[in-house]
């Protein structure tokens, strides 16, 4: 769990599908798109 949202499995391994649930300020004000920056191995080759 981590602020305004959801990331399912707690522990994440590399090539295992995940689940993000937001439920923070921007969805609830109408935002059209959210974007979620991820990373793993010290950030090495991170993505949006």
């Amino acid at each position: 769990m981590f602020k305004n949202g959801v990331l399912t499995p707690d522990m994440v391994s590399q090539g295992e599908p995940v689940t993000v649930e937001y439920d923070g300020l921007l969805s609830r004000c109408g935002a059209d798109h959210i974007y979620l920056h991820y990373g793993f191995d010290g950030w090495h080759d991170s993505r949006t």
